[in-house]
């Protein structure tokens, strides 16, 4: 008679592991997060964050804009609809319903303009040191207003206006003063003049379709290209979700790798 209790006993117990590894919830897949470089650079400056996001589960896609990194794209024709459309369909190459969209620089106008257009597609915008524009503004409107930055007074133009170019000695200063040799070599070595026409143009956003995309802003506070001074101007005219600050330069996710993809990861989840 023991033993035959014994055994129904260890059979219910069998059954009632079975049942709860059957009705356990599977485990939630983690976002699909999509990277915007900035302007001068290319996809290889969010190389470390890409590493550190998809160590922790993340799908990411690192977007080449049109004539930046190895694209050779005439500069000449380039539109922040070329950069928006790129992105696009970066996005919809996704299985995921929705993305979580990062934009650095001039990759937060970019990324301001995609939401615009496909407001459903967007889980969260998150701008690092990156232009926040509001309706029928410009990039270079707003770095325009940016009194503290190293930026203009190191810019010139192509002598067809194509390229904004920046002086060779003052890169490193204005990107990246706070990068290791390494980090500062890097960011020299893969520098392209910037296509002019799209931070000329003026972007159109709505309160319907941007507007309803939850924002948030990760602050460089020793920034020489976007300085702080134009961070505090922009968050003023658009406030967001959540800010979170850097004690870094213009290019955090090169310098500060572990601080971004920790706060990525946490506005992804």
């Amino acid at each position: 008679m023991k033993k035959l209790l014994f055994a129904l006993l260890a059979l219910a117990s069998t059954t009632i592991l079975a049942c709860k590894k059957t009705d356990a919830e599977p485990e939630k897949k983690k976002a699909t997060v999509v990277l915007v470089h900035g302007a001068w650079q290319g996809p290889y400056t969010w190389a470390p964050v890409v590493t550190k996001l998809q160590q922790q589960g993340y799908t990411v896609v690192n977007v080449e804009l049109p004539a930046h990194g190895t694209d050779q794209t005439p500069a000449a024709g380039i539109t922040m609809n070329s950069y928006r459309d790129k992105v696009l369909a970066a996005i919809n190459a996704q299985p995921a319903a929705q993305v979580v969209l990062v934009g650095h620089s001039l990759g937060g106008a970019v990324i301001s303009t995609v939401a615009e257009a496909a407001p459903a597609k967007i889980a969260k915008l998150v701008y690092v040191a990156g232009f926040l524009p509001t309706n029928q503004q410009s990039v270079f409107e707003l770095a325009g207003q940016d009194t503290q930055s190293l930026l203009g007074p190191a810019l010139s133009f192509s002598p067809d206006g194509a390229l904004a170019v920046v002086n060779q000695a003052q890169i490193v200063n204005i990107f990246c003063q706070d990068g290791s040799a390494a980090v500062q070599q890097q960011v020299l070595a893969n520098y392209r003049d910037e296509p002019a026409g799209a931070p000329a143009e003026k972007v159109t956003l709505s309160a319907a379709n941007y507007g309803r995309v939850p924002k948030y802003y990760v602050r460089t506070l020793q920034d020489h290209a976007l300085s702080p001074v134009l961070q505090d101007m922009m968050l003023r005219a658009t406030p967001v979700q959540k800010e979170y600050r850097l004690n870094s330069g213009h290019t955090p996710h090169l310098t500060n790798a572990d601080e971004l993809s920790s706060i990525i990861a946490e506005i992804a989840q």
